[in-house]
């Protein structure tokens, strides 16, 4: 994708998450749109952990807490989606379309798999 699709799409998302969470009375405050970001940006199926860390490089005041309630948050509205079986860590997916994952024994990676 080129730069402007990327931040078009990425609007998209931002405009989404605006919608969805004023439809169910709740604040967009900075801390939920870093969160937010950092999952639809994210390559890989972050932990709340990892989250946490790369919110925390810009936000430096954020708690894990806040992370983990705004994680919660969004999988109830619909907005993320759990991946439950790695490493005993519950990870979290930003694809909420029907699809399955590809784990690598080895390192633990996530993949996502189309398979109709």
């Amino acid at each position: 994708m080129t730069k402007e699709k990327d931040k078009k799409a990425r609007e998209k998302k931002i405009s989404f998450l605006r919608r969805i969470c004023k439809q169910h009375g709740i604040k967009v405050t900075p801390q939920r749109m870093e969160v937010f970001l950092e999952i639809i940006e994210a390559t890989d199926h972050p932990s709340a952990e990892q989250v946490y860390e790369r919110v925390r490089t810009r936000l430096p005041t954020i708690s894990l807490d806040t992370v983990y309630r705004t994680l919660s948050t969004f999988d109830r509205l619909g907005l993320i989606s759990k991946v439950y079986f790695v490493d005993d860590k519950t990870r979290f997916d930003p694809n909420t379309t029907h699809h399955h994952h590809l784990v690598c024994t080895i390192c633990k990676n996530i993949m996502d798999f189309q398979w109709p």
